[in-house]
């Protein structure tokens, strides 16, 4: 493949020793600061994650917004039928004849009734199992391996999500 590397701003050439060389060193040079800039986003995340403040990542929660501020807030609807869901499955779990996949498609078909959507689009069970998993609706956040209370409304209590999660 006999491609040279011409930077005209520099005068360097990949063609000639010199120039493969200070390509070679300017690419070092491009790598170390991305690592150096990708560790203090590490550290940028973990100082949020650690004071309760949920500062990274485009999706929020099923039941949660973020205001015309930009703070997220609880979705005065969709936050009601997360703790359908999640009262709805205590209830269930009660039931010891309904196996797991009963409970789901019964809760399933609940929601449908009551016309509640994800997104504007029916819940499937994947959402149903992602909801009633994600510890976000009772006040704990989550980054890699720390876990701490959030600053947020809980929709849910612990003691609600312990119920249906040991369930």
């Amino acid at each position: 493949n006999n491609v040279e590397l011409v930077s005209v701003s520099e005068g360097i050439r990949s063609s000639n020793k010199t120039g493969s060389m200070l390509f070679g060193i300017m690419v070092s040079i491009a790598s170390f600061e991305k690592s150096v800039i990708t560790e203090r986003m590490m550290s940028g995340r973990t100082t949020k994650v650690k004071s309760g403040v949920r500062g990274f990542g485009s999706k929020l929660p099923f039941g949660y917004c973020k205001n015309t501020d930009g703070e997220i807030v609880l979705d005065d609807d969709n936050s009601k039928v997360v703790q359908y869901i999640f009262r709805k499955m205590n209830s269930l779990l009660k039931n010891s004849k309904l196996t797991k996949s009963k409970r789901t498609r019964r809760l399933l078909k609940l929601l449908q009734n009551r016309n509640f959507t994800y997104n504007g689009k029916p819940f499937t069970r994947w959402n149903v199992r992602d909801i009633l998993n994600n510890t976000f609706y009772f006040g704990e956040l989550k980054y890699g391996e720390i876990k701490t209370n959030h600053n947020y409304e809980p929709i849910i209590s612990k003691r609600l999500f312990n119920q249906v999660c040991v369930g």
